[in-house]
């Protein structure tokens, strides 16, 4: 798998490429479009198809890990892009008290000295303050402005690394932040299937004690196939991150903590799809996948309770929102939060197991400004 310089171009692979290491069963899909001819001739034969669309797809799974070191994204960060999520580093200062905050989550904070800018992550009242560079690099003893809650505070240190954020983009696939799709190579028993101009939609299924595991279709169009002799030697560069496990979750629906999550699913549609143009130089007129994306949701099973402690059924009634975060624990670099500021109840049901009453949720991610969610390796 490999990111695509130009979208739906694809781009040479070879074994340094290989990005994750995933699990068996992993196949892919060929849809070769058959155009049937309706002329009348004398008989009631028909003729063969003529040769139409030449599309690709591969759906795979594999383990969720992190790297070995804040300064250093995970390795199946360009699957995760493949999905319409953008990566952007996370940096710190510390600072002294915060007055008049706090910086909030998302503002531009500057610096009074270096000018620099940077993009607050997640509402700072104290502390270090976490933020997405912008430009330039704040100094130690500036004083940083937020620019929208006017809150400020002295730096007291330089910026140094906490991990990488991964968050929702648009994107017309013109310019410098146009890089989602991806080329994929399946090879097997010496033979390869490839794929070009891809996107997927993303899964993240979660079982109680067991690694967090991904799945992902990727759609494109299809580019080749053919021998190739099987790679030897392989290793993987995750392999030495051990995948956190989902135990310990710290799940909150706005300040109320359910109980009895056993399995949790968290969904990140984008349904691709071929564009299609007829003018493009490929024979089979497709130029690459692209995206439509639907509302994240998020699914479990959790114990009902009494009214009186959460009263699922009136908040599904009334509409309201809440915030939703959890994380899986690992070491540096291995550690994932997850932050949802704006999360609705589409869905609430009954059930049961084991004599336990439940409530099955089914909840919606919303946002304004492609801030639906946030994923924090760190």
């Amino acid at each position: 798998m490999k990111q695509e310089t130009t979208p739906g171009t694809v781009i040479s692979m070879s074994q340094s490429d290989i990005l994750v290491q995933i699990e068996d069963g992993a196949q892919p899909t060929w849809d070769f479009e058959r155009i049937q001819s309706e002329e009348v001739q004398g008989t009631s034969s028909r003729r063969p198809g003529l040769t139409g669309r030449r599309l690709a797809s591969m759906a795979l799974s594999y383990w969720l890990r992190g790297s070995t070191s804040l300064s250093t994204a995970a390795i199946a960060s360009q699957l995760f892009e493949s999905a319409m999520l953008k990566r952007s580093q996370v940096r710190q200062v510390t600072s002294g008290s915060v007055t008049g905050g706090p910086f909030e989550n998302g503002e531009t904070i500057t610096g009074g000295t270096s000018a620099a800018t940077g993009r607050v992550f997640r509402n700072r009242s104290s502390s270090p303050i976490l933020y997405v560079p912008i430009t330039g690099s704040f100094t130690s003893g500036e004083v940083i402005t937020g620019g929208t809650s006017g809150a400020t505070a002295t730096t007291s240190s330089t910026p140094s690394d906490q991990g990488y954020v991964y968050e929702p983009k648009d994107s017309d696939f013109e310019g410098s932040e146009s890089k989602h799709h991806v080329s994929f190579k399946l090879l097997q028993d010496g033979f390869f299937w490839e794929g070009r101009g891809c996107l997927s939609d993303l899964n993240f299924e979660f079982k109680n004690g067991h690694p967090a595991r991904l799945r992902q279709t990727i759609s494109g169009a299809y580019s080749s196939h053919g021998d190739q002799a099987l790679y030897s030697g392989v290793t993987y560069p995750e392999s030495a991150v051990t995948p956190p496990r989902f135990s310990n979750i710290s799940l909150t629906l706005g300040a109320y903590a359910p109980r009895d999550i056993v399995e949790m699913t968290f969904s990140i549609p984008t349904d691709p799809q071929p564009r299609e143009d007829a003018n493009n130089a490929s024979d089979a007129g497709i130029l690459y996948a692209d995206y439509l994306k639907a509302e994240p949701t998020l699914s479990f099973d959790p114990a009902m309770v009494k009214a009186a402690t959460k009263d699922y059924f009136t908040e599904l009634k009334e509409a309201g929102t809440f915030a939703v975060t959890w994380k899986l624990t690992g070491t540096a670099g291995n550690n994932w939060d997850f932050f949802a500021d704006e999360a609705q109840f589409i869905e609430v049901g009954t059930g049961d197991r084991r004599g336990i009453a439940l409530a099955p949720l089914r909840i919606g991610l919303y946002g304004t400004n492609n801030d639906e969610f946030a994923i924090w390796q760190h």
